[in-house]
């Protein structure tokens, strides 16, 4: 299963199962406001060639839980990623894998809020068992910066709540772009998988919780050379949200890699 249920169509499945086991995740005006969350649809189910995820909703319409089967294992049950609410607010996140989703979690990220509910803190074992706690920092509704330890993520987005540069430093260094964005004009399907938090910490990419809208382009970056580019094209069902993607991957030296996913919705 490419990691279409979590990061925006990027990771591989096979490389999302790794990073479970390494892992045991702006508009510059004075008061940007990010838009509200279409609801609409809910997306059920996301598959490509080697797995599908499927996912689950509380009444406040936000997913909390997402269970990852390999296609490749006559769908085998892999992992299960699980965020729990009290009050409305994001109180943990629990992670499980090798075919479990009950018990002992693999990773406990535990969650402090502010009055409104948005995350301040993820204290959890992000890397090699130790814990470590992240913060984040807010301008208006976006997230700006998480940092954990020696190292930040910066974040700067649109006029329309769409994150579209993220910027990475670690220490004294200085701030490099990591990744570049541009978006289309319909709703993100991703919007309420706050799970994805635990990940973004130590790799830092944020966008498929918090933009309004799906990607069109992509450039990662190592240094001042851009690495890798992906183009994004998509069909859309009768209220705008992705049917099917595919995800064209282009790297110097390389044929292009081309990635298809599809996309199952519960609407209203």
């Amino acid at each position: 299963m490419n990691l279409s249920a979590f990061a925006h169509y990027r990771i591989s499945f096979i490389a999302f199962l790794f990073l479970l086991l390494v892992i045991v995740a702006c508009k510059k005006d004075d008061a940007p406001t990010t838009p509200s969350v279409n609801t609409d649809c809910q997306v059920t189910r996301e598959e490509d060639e080697e797995g599908y995820v499927l996912f689950e909703y509380n009444t406040d319409e936000k997913i909390i839980k997402a269970s990852s089967y390999d296609k490749t294992k006559n769908n085998a049950l892999e992992s299960t990623l699980f965020t729990d609410y009290t009050n409305g607010k994001v109180e943990k996140i629990r992670i499980f894998y090798n075919g479990k989703n009950s018990g002992t979690p693999d990773i406990t990220a535990m969650a402090t809020t502010n009055a409104s509910g948005k995350i301040q803190t993820l204290t959890a074992p992000f890397l090699g068992g130790v814990s470590s706690t992240a913060t984040f920092t807010y301008t208006g509704d976006n997230i700006t910066k998480i940092t954990r330890n020696d190292t930040q993520f910066r974040y700067e987005y649109d006029g329309n709540g769409n994150l579209t540069k993220i910027f990475y430093k670690i220490g004294s260094q200085a701030e490099e772009l990591v990744t570049e964005y541009t978006y289309d004009n319909k709703p993100n399907p991703h919007r309420t998988y706050v799970a994805l938090l635990v990940f973004a910490v130590v790799f830092g990419d944020i966008a498929d919780v918090v933009s309004s809208n799906n990607p069109i382009s992509e450039k990662s970056y190592d240094g001042e050379t851009v690495s890798s580019t992906s183009a994004y094209a998509y069909t859309y069902n009768d209220k705008g949200f992705p049917l099917t993607v595919k995800q064209t991957i282009s790297q110097s030296g390389k044929a292009d890699e081309v990635i298809n996913f599809t996309l199952q919705y519960t609407c209203k």
